[in-house]
């Protein structure tokens, strides 16, 4: 018959734990998932300026549905352009939902605000 019962369960040892090395090699990127600390909106320059922790390279910024090109990023910080035509005072004021999507990772996800938003201050002096 070729291979005893003893044989074939060493050979399905070595499988699982071959199956097994080869998820946790997969997953190991996302040991440290990315995390968006704070998105803050620079009117002059037109950018989205986020900062975080354990970005991931080639990212994509997406703000509700629309696209921003991204200028720089590093693995705590990108700054993305307002998409051509859509200035930042184009945007009804309010929050926004921001997602980030990196090569090989999950995405992150986090809020914006655009525009003046929340309750107003107490009067100056």
């Amino acid at each position: 018959m070729g291979m005893s019962a003893r044989g074939f369960g060493a050979s399905l040892s070595a499988m699982l734990i071959s199956a097994f090395l080869a998820l946790a090699n997969s997953t190991a990127a996302q040991a440290n998932p990315p995390l968006v600390i704070s998105a803050t909106v620079d009117y002059t320059n037109k950018t989205l300026t986020i900062t975080g922790q354990n970005f991931g390279s080639s990212p994509t910024i997406t703000v509700d549905s629309l696209t921003f090109p991204t200028s720089s990023s590093s693995s705590n910080q990108i700054v993305g352009n307002f998409p051509s035509g859509m200035l930042p005072s184009s945007f009804t004021p309010g929050t926004y939902f921001l997602t980030l999507q990196f090569r090989n990772q999950l995405p992150a996800a986090f809020t914006v605000d655009i525009g003046a938003n929340g309750a107003p201050g107490a009067p100056g002096p």
